[in-house]
């Protein structure tokens, strides 16, 4: 019977965007934990990216190549970031860009 069969070992994945379509790739399994909640300004890091990403998508054949310079992505976090000056809003995605890179 199926319910005494031993359990599944668990696996997570990441959704893969490719032209037309999303693949699923696995991944190392993870425990969520208070340590890996993103702070509003690494939400908002990652949006940023994503969105560039998106919208920088290139292709060469069946490879999807897939960038974003740091400049741009700097800049659009400033724009929508709410910090006092630029200096602020430099040292916020600095630190976002930092723990964004620890966590992957």
């Amino acid at each position: 019977m199926l319910k005494d069969a031993p359990e599944f070992e668990t696996m997570q994945f990441i959704a893969v965007s490719t032209l037309d379509s999303i693949i699923l790739e696995k991944t190392e399994t993870s425990k969520a934990n208070a340590k890996n909640k993103l702070t509003d300004d690494q939400k908002l890091a990652l949006e940023c990216l994503e969105e560039l990403i998106e919208a920088n998508t290139a292709t060469n054949g069946d490879v999807v190549g897939k960038n974003v310079h740091l400049d741009k992505w700097r800049n659009e976090f400033k724009r929508r970031h709410t910090g006092d000056n630029e200096n602020s809003k430099n040292k916020a995605h600095q630190r976002a860009r930092k723990k964004l890179v620890l966590l992957r």
